[in-house]
This record gives C-alpha cells, structure tokens and sequence, in this order.
C-alpha cells in the first residue's frame, strides 16, 4: 500500500526549476490517531537504489511534471530531509501549476512511499510513529498538505523569467484570435 504524506517545502528557481523539501526530518505531525517521524536516514536505501520516483500535482497520476529516469526530477537526502529539484514538464497544466504557486494558492509538497521499516512508541499517552526504511513511489505538489508546515513559493525572478519567456507566445495566440482563418 502506498502512503501518502505531505510534509516539504519548495520554491522555484532560475527559470522554472523547482526547488524544496518533499519531507523534513524528525519533525512530528499528526495522522490519524498518531504523531507520524521520518527519521532521518529513511530515504538512504531507496535513493541509492535510483528508483523511478515522478513528480505529480496533487498526487495524481495523470498529471506528471518530472521524472528521475529522465533527469527532470533530481532527489536528494540531506541533513534537513528529502530536497528536490523539479524542472517540470513544458505541459499546460505545469505551467498552471507555476501561476498557481507563484499567487499562493498552491503551497506545499508531499510523497507518497512504501513503509519497509517502522516502529511504535508511546510517549505520554500519545502514540508516534517512527518511519525507519521506505520505498519512496512519488513527490507531489499539494493543495492541501498533513503537515500545514509544509510550503512552497516560487521565487518571482525565476517567475518573471518563465513568464517573460512564454510572451511571444502570447502574441502568436493574440494574432491567431483577432485574424478569422481563411
């Protein structure tokens, strides 16, 4: 079974690269009836196995925007948690998504992973899990994340570079409307 959990921060970058944190380490947040922790070390294993990990908007499986086979989506463990760098697809819904983060609507990130490892601990009358080993499956850019911690921004000069490179566009399309096809 997959698990899905939203738990990052990222922003963008020189043009329309992303960068952030799919999760953080040894911070808690809640599901369900427990306190969940990715320990640090857990994405260790499946990283150095290079797995086929995609990037999705809202975990959904029929919007993908980077791939780690194609080396569009590069993934990283380090002292903070998992960092991700996405240079997304140049797909409609991709460059919505831009728009979507650089207004605010759009601010978080998530996975979605495989438990190999784990363990329970009960602390005060509170229950914890602690996430030790995982397949991780996909990274995600969310709406709404489990951990309201979780954000995400696109930095406005990586912003305005991808918006000043889609103007031409923009004014083919303008000439294409204002001329009636023969």
């Amino acid at each position: 079974m997959i698990e899905i959990r939203s738990k990052g921060v990222i922003k963008a970058d020189k043009g329309q690269i992303m960068r952030g944190y799919a999760s953080t380490f040894d911070t808690p947040y809640p599901i369900g009836h427990a306190q969940e922790i990715i320990t640090r070390g857990a994405f260790g294993r499946t990283l150095t196995e290079k797995p086929d990990v995609v990037a999705l908007v809202n975990h959904d499986q029929s919007m993908p925007i980077a791939r780690t086979t194609n080396g569009s989506l590069e993934l990283e463990e380090d002292e903070r948690g998992l960092a991700v760098r996405i240079n997304p697809i140049d797909t409609s819904y991709a460059k919505d998504l831009m728009i979507a983060v650089r207004s605010g609507v759009v601010n978080s990130m998530s996975f979605g992973f495989v438990v190999k490892d784990d363990s329970y601990e009960n602390r005060n009358g509170q229950m914890y899990r602690m996430v030790k080993d995982l397949d991780l499956v996909e990274v995600s850019v969310v709406t709404i994340p489990a951990n309201p911690a979780a954000t995400l921004r696109v930095d406005t000069r990586s912003f305005d570079l991808w918006q000043a490179a889609q103007a031409p566009r923009r004014v083919i399309r303008r000439v294409f409307r204002i001329v009636p096809p023969r």
